[in-house]
């Protein structure tokens, strides 16, 4: 199975979305109601910051699997 994610900007629209709509010749599986790939650059950036800060070695080993 192939999974992709769409960033699509309706601007001020709020188009109707139901379970079992076809995108694309796939089945819709799931909807954000915002940016999720700009939050995940968020927190990811949040986590570098935090290992570049922490001085547990452990913290920065656990950061870095995670985000590996």
């Amino acid at each position: 199975m192939s999974l992709y994610t769409y960033v699509v900007d309706h601007g001020k629209e709020n188009p109707t979305i139901g379970a079992d709509d076809v995108i694309n010749g796939g089945k819709l599986q799931a909807v954000q109601f915002d940016d999720a790939l700009a939050r995940l650059e968020e927190i990811e950036i949040f986590l570098n910051t935090l290992r570049d800060e922490t001085k547990d070695e452990q913290t920065k080993y656990s950061i870095d699997d995670f985000l590996n």
